[in-house]
């Protein structure tokens, strides 16, 4: 067998393996979609529901963020609301109203306005990108039946730690760190191909403008990668620091034009109070280790 043939037998099996994953995507989506409708009703899933008119908690500050920052003019830096909370304002990366999904509703604001939430919008999207980005995943670790790539997607749409994220809306965006973990796998597989951690880039953009703390996971996985590649030796430390660099820079620029090193005093929370918060480490909540007496004895621990 010539070197011809046997490339056209590589590369046609390798669309053959694309179009099973495609097959598998398409369906998850299509199942997942048909089964958020019979579950939610209409109301729900155009915002005109009472839980949406009604808000109570964090569901509350999210829709307040988005609705204040649609309603008002474009300003520079992009996500400042003056108007909103004590002078200077609010940054709604503070609401946690999902930047990137406000960005877009402002965008479209002629025609959808700004008293219907954006957020079941953005947790129906959620939901639809989580088996898809699971199965890339299942892909990449040579799973190659349809219906198993189908199983797998069904089970992380499913698992509790999603649903359970249902009222933090920004958190329901895990598909992105499904899609960091598959990049990863696909790096650390790739054993013949150097290491190219700009291909994270657009998922750390789009986690920056969803929450910080998918983006500071997602952080995580590159750093493994990065890691990796220099265990192996399919990275240099020159060109680690060059990708480095250059993420720093377009991460800053975004940072920047959102005015996120603008933030000015950061509202009074509870942030060391749950086991899942970035500062807990730091702010821990009253313990028998750290003391902490300052604190309100009735905080949640």
């Amino acid at each position: 067998m010539s070197a011809m043939s046997s490339t056209r037998i590589a590369l046609g099996q390798k669309a053959s393996d694309l179009a099973r994953l495609l097959v598998a995507c398409i369906v998850l989506v299509i199942v997942v979609a048909i089964l958020a409708v019979v579950t939610f009703p209409l109301g729900f899933l155009d915002g005109s529901a009472t839980f949406w008119r009604y808000p109570k908690r964090d569901v509350a500050e999210h829709i307040i963020g988005g609705r204040y920052f649609i309603a008002d003019a474009w300003r520079w830096p992009l996500l400042i609301i003056p108007n909103l909370g004590p002078p200077p304002g609010t940054n709604i990366g503070l609401t946690d109203s999902i930047p990137i999904a406000a960005l877009a509703a402002k965008l479209l604001r002629g025609w959808y306005g700004y008293l219907r939430p954006y957020l079941p919008i953005w947790i129906f999207l959620c939901y639809l990108l989580q088996g898809p980005a699971c199965a890339i995943g299942l892909y990449v670790l040579g799973v190659r039946n349809v219906a198993a790539l189908i199983l797998g997607g069904l089970i992380a749409v499913f698992t509790p730690i999603l649903l359970f994220r249902f009222g933090q809306a920004a958190l329901c965006g895990q598909f992105l760190l499904l899609l960091g973990l598959a990049l990863h796998l696909h790096m650390a597989c790739a054993t013949s191909r150097r290491v190219a951690i700009l291909y994270y880039l657009p998922l750390l953009f789009v986690a920056l403008l969803v929450h910080i703390y998918l983006f500071a996971m997602l952080f995580a996985i590159m750093l493994a990668s990065l890691l990796q590649g220099l265990w192996t030796e399919r990275l240099t430390i020159p060109a680690a620091v060059a990708q480095l660099a250059t993420m720093a820079l377009v991460i800053a620029t975004v940072m920047w034009a959102c005015g996120y090193f603008a933030l000015g005093p950061i509202p009074m929370k509870p942030y060391g109070a749950s086991a899942l918060n970035l500062s807990a480490p730091f702010f821990p909540a009253p313990s028998g280790i750290f003391g902490n007496a300052d604190l309100p004895l009735d905080r949640p621990r």
